[in-house]
């Protein structure tokens, strides 16, 4: 059975967008998490293949691209624009909707904890 190894950067890379997108919320430390918040967009971009194309990639970076749902996006939109979407419209629309409704929650959940 095949099993794709996590990357630990990944993972890294995944908890800071997570603590950047939910600490501003709470009021704490919000100039400091600016800062990894740009990096962390930055290396989304950067693995998302607005760039270049995914399919000459290396296993690792090919798993990164997975999980980035800006890859889904950028593919969704090639899709509609130029016809050229390399994963299927579904599966970029699922993707996008189900992180969408994910950070929904996690969201509101975080401002509903403010206390004013």
């Amino acid at each position: 059975m095949f099993r794709p190894r996590i990357d630990p950067c990944i993972l890294l890379l995944l908890t800071t967008v997570a603590v950047a997108s939910l600490l501003p919320a709470r009021g704490i430390v919000a100039v400091e998490c600016a800062h990894a918040t740009t990096l962390a967009i930055g290396l989304l971009f950067f693995l998302s293949g607005a760039l270049y194309p995914l399919s000459n990639l290396p296993a690792a970076l090919t798993v990164a691209t997975r999980v980035d749902p800006l890859t889904y996006g950028i593919d969704g939109l090639r899709a509609a624009l130029v016809d050229l979407g390399q994963i299927g419209m579904a599966v970029d629309a699922a993707v996008l909707v189900g992180v969408a409704a994910m950070f929904l929650v996690l969201g509101a959940w975080a401002f509903s904890r403010i206390q004013i």
